[in-house]
């Protein structure tokens, strides 16, 4: 493989991950990506804890408002 096939085969890759990630519910991709961040070791639990909060809080708003609009329909 040379290096303009392996560039074109990375690039495929990419826009394969991009359109996986477009399909993703966005707090799927959220809890994925704190949990990735904490993987990394660039963040620590602790420092994670007060966003791991907030997105399941915020999930939980979201939830409640598709299920009332749902209802209304």
């Amino acid at each position: 493989m040379n290096a303009d096939e392996l560039r074109q085969r990375t690039k495929l890759f990419s826009i394969r991950i991009i359109r996986l990630v477009a399909a993703l519910p966005r707090n799927f991709i959220a809890e994925v990506w704190l949990e990735l961040r904490e993987a990394s070791g660039l963040m620590n639990n602790k420092q994670l804890a007060g966003l791991y909060q907030k997105a399941h809080e915020l999930l939980a708003i979201f939830t409640a408002i598709a299920k009332t609009t749902r209802s209304r329909s």
